[in-house]
This record gives C-alpha cells, sequence and structure tokens, in this order.
C-alpha cells in the first residue's frame, strides 16, 4: 500500500544537531510501514533494526 504522512517538527523532536531524533525517524518508519502492510494482512514489528551513519 502507500502511506503519506505529515509530521510537524518541534525543538522536543531534534538532537543537539538539530536533525530529527534517530528515535523519532524509528518510530515514523515503524508507524508507516505498518500502515502500509495492513493493507494486506494483519501484522505487527517485532524486531526494527535501523543503521544510521
Amino acid at each position: 500500500g502507500t502511506v503519506e504522512i505529515e509530521f510537524d517538527v518541534t525543538n522536543e523532536h531534534v538532537n543537539s544537531s538539530e536533525h530529527l531524533h534517530e528515535g523519532c525517524i524509528a518510530s515514523l518508519i515503524d508507524m508507516v510501514t505498518s500502515v502500509a502492510i495492513s493493507a494486506y494482512k494483519t501484522n505487527v514489528s517485532i524486531d526494527l533494526f535501523i543503521s544510521l551513519v
């Protein structure tokens, strides 16, 4: 499926470098992929590994 989201980034969501916090990125990826996949079947994430450089 296709999912489109909007997310207002505030100071609470950024790290000391003023970039979106990695935890927010991981949560957004988890939520969006879960919604997209749910168009086909019900599931939940049991593991999410993200490597940011």
